[in-house]
């Protein structure tokens, strides 16, 4: 086990246990320092336009969502251009098979695991929640998250930009990188959030998805 870094007085971060191979592949573990057993556990995916950030950027968040009773865990994935999709997506999935592993040792239950995403890794959540076959071929079971949640993000929409369509590939195979190809009304919960002024990534993105839903 990673050495842990105490974070004030209530707190416990333990940064960069690998969940692949990849030097990318690794994540961080965020905790109350008085967690003892059977805490939910949340899955964050920070954004970046599939470019750009990194876990680090996120302690804050981290240690926001541990001081609210939660096992929180932050991963990096692979990123443009090193990778393309739909890497990140399969890394989010398998930082879900880890933490469905090890939740336990951190005071977490890995029955109860809820898996978040903001900007552009709401769209990779969004992807896990409808397209089954990235947990399924992760190991993880249907029905082995309890739920999902899109933050601000591109889930229903068509690439435009250019560098954006550089990391998802040939426009014939774009309709397998957009959610809503895979709403078929047997789909786990998940929760869109949207602001309504935001500029970056229209509402009408969640909304849309949601009336597919």
């Amino acid at each position: 086990m990673a050495e842990s870094i105490v974070l004030g007085d209530t707190v416990v971060r333990t940064p960069d246990l690998a969940y692949g191979e990849d030097g990318r592949q690794t994540l961080d573990v965020y905790r109350a320092a008085s967690t003892r057993k059977g805490a939910p556990v949340v899955v964050f995916l920070y954004g970046g336009r599939w470019k750009y950030s990194t876990k680090h950027d996120y302690l804050l968040v981290g240690n926001a969502l541990a001081r609210q009773g939660w096992i929180a865990v932050l991963p990096n994935y692979r990123l443009f251009p090193s990778a393309r999709f739909p890497a990140w997506v399969v890394d989010g999935a398998s930082a879900v098979r880890w933490v469905r592993g090890h939740a336990a040792q951190y005071g977490g239950d890995s029955t109860n695991i809820v898996v978040v995403g903001h900007s552009s890794s709401a769209h990779t959540v969004a992807m896990l929640a409808l397209d089954g076959r990235y947990l399924r071929a992760a190991g993880v079971p249907a029905g082995a998250v309890r739920g999902f949640v899109s933050m601000a993000g591109p889930v229903d929409t068509t690439w435009t930009a250019e560098d954006v369509q550089q990391l998802m590939g040939p426009s014939d195979v774009w309709p397998a990188t957009y959610p809503s190809s895979f709403v078929d009304g047997r789909n786990p919960p998940l929760l869109l959030l949207h602001g309504e002024s935001d500029s970056v990534v229209t509402v009408g993105n969640s909304i849309r998805l949601a009336d597919r839903i």
